[in-house]
């Protein structure tokens, strides 16, 4: 497979201070949360807490990682297949100080990595970055799509290392319907791995039991004729899942890249500052010197208190999740795109929270009862969830109380609507509105829907982060 360069990879580490394997094979893919003795998520550091587990399925983060640049930050959290397979979404969201969710609110898009929980193969099988858009891997032309992207497999011990020969074809998404494809449009990859005897030292200063991954694009290294210039190497650890990624090129895979480019070589081929990331920076692979070029060391720890992070506001890899989020623009990063407006005589504007950039709509309404915004979605077929999870965030600006409703109304074909209507008083920061009901209607059918946020009497509200998602428990 042609190597995207500005792909941010598949990525994971591995957390600390664990025991000599997992129970379970996604332990190095999700990341883990510190929990109270009623097992409940605290907003400490799981490289450091005592009592810790790993994340489950739509539960909020309460903290983010960072890279040293703050320039990103990542979440490695459980999802659900369409298929019902167990999946691990590897999330980025480009600006490390953004407390949204998926898309980021700072112009410039975010990028995930879907990852695949195989008996014989951890493998990604979907990507996006602001560079390359949504890609979808496929292993050959009967589009099987495990195990091309190759990780590590489930079950490696301290001391082990392999490697594998697999074969890969991208085509962009997001129908994930199988494309027509030709073996000769398949190229062939190679992938090695490893969980060293000891554990690696980062940027950020842990000491974390690893599992490292180096995927090279096109074939074998250890073939004469092979005639690959890039690696990716993947970094994944138990307490944070997906870790750390580095780009590696060969110097001449990078001259070649900046003669065609048109860009004087020093400003492609120069290797990453130890600063970003620590250890050697120029290595040899199979007889072939490379240079480290880029990096992301996201083992920094930021708690997330006020506005802890909510996978479910997730719209990504539409096709292959099923507890995605069913809101257009949840997370308010295209304005008010998706979004009516409720009432009359109100201000309805996107503003940004200066200490992060994170953008959400403000609503400023005087003496406008009713007032606020709204948006039709599909609650697609239940496909065996029993429960709907959905909600929102608001900020009440200038301290005084705001009176708000967040409405769910449900239209099940042939039978009455079902509204649901929790009423809330937003008194200060960000508050965290969150509600279930069991809902196994729609089996068969698309059932139609109405989400809204209301006010009532004098208001100036932020709101961001409206979703509705299916789960496997109400």
């Amino acid at each position: 497979m042609a190597w995207t360069w500005a792909w941010v990879a598949i990525s994971m580490l591995l957390p600390v201070g664990a025991p000599a394997w997992a129970d379970q094979p996604d332990d190095f893919i999700v990341q883990q949360v510190c929990v109270d003795g009623a097992d409940r998520a605290v907003t400490d550091d799981p490289a450091h807490c005592g009592k810790r587990r790993k994340l489950r399925v739509g539960e909020v983060i309460p903290y983010r990682r960072v890279d040293a640049g703050n320039w990103q930050a990542l979440y490695s959290y459980p999802v659900r297949g369409l298929d019902g397979e167990h999946r691990a979404m590897a999330e980025k969201v480009f600006g490390g100080n953004d407390t949204s969710g998926f898309y980021g609110d700072l112009g410039i898009r975010s990028g995930y990595d879907l990852l695949n929980v195989g008996p014989d193969y951890i493998s990604g099988i979907r990507t996006s970055d602001p560079g390359g858009g949504d890609q979808i891997f496929w292993r050959n032309v009967n589009c099987e799509r495990t195990d091309g992207w190759i990780m590590f497999p489930p079950g490696l011990e301290r001391g082990q290392r392999g490697e594998a020969r697999s074969t890969l074809k991208i085509t962009p998404g997001p129908s994930t319907a199988c494309p027509r494809m030709k073996l000769l449009f398949i190229a062939p990859d190679f992938t090695t791995w490893e969980r060293p005897l000891e554990p690696i030292h980062y940027t950020s200063g842990k000491v974390l039991d690893t599992i490292t991954s180096e995927h090279f694009a096109y074939g074998d290294p250890e073939n004469p004729a092979h005639d690959n210039d890039s690696m990716e190497k993947f970094y994944f650890t138990r307490e944070y899942g997906f870790s750390r990624w580095e780009a590696w090129e060969t110097p001449a895979g990078c001259q070649k890249r900046a003669a065609k480019a048109g860009k004087p070589v020093a400003d492609l081929c120069t290797p990453s500052p130890l600063t970003m990331c620590n250890g050697d920076n120029q290595a040899t692979f199979f007889g072939k010197a490379y240079l480290r070029l880029d990096c992301r060391d996201s083992t920094y720890y930021v708690a997330t208190a006020d506005k802890p992070f909510n996978p479910l506001v997730n719209d990504a890899a539409p096709g292959d999740v099923f507890n995605r989020n069913l809101v257009t623009n949840g997370t308010i990063a295209d304005g008010r795109k998706g979004w009516r407006a409720e009432g009359v005589g109100q201000r309805l504007d996107v503003a940004r929270d200066p200490r992060t950039g994170n953008a959400a709509l403000r609503i400023d309404c005087v003496d406008c009862s009713g007032a606020g915004v709204g948006q039709e979605i599909v609650v697609p077929p239940s496909r065996g969830a029993t429960g709907l999870h959905w909600g929102a965030s608001v900020e009440s600006q200038g301290g005084a109380p705001v009176l708000a409703k967040l409405v769910l109304t449900l239209h099940p074909d042939g039978q009455p609507p079902q509204r649901i209507e929790h009423a809330v008083t937003v008194t200060g920061a960000w508050t965290s509105l969150d509600f279930d009901i069991p809902w196994r209607g729609g089996a068969e059918a698309d059932t139609p829907a109405t989400i809204e946020l209301l006010v009532d009497g004098h208001a100036d509200l932020m709101v961001d982060d409206l979703y509705v998602a299916l789960l496997d428990k109400p």
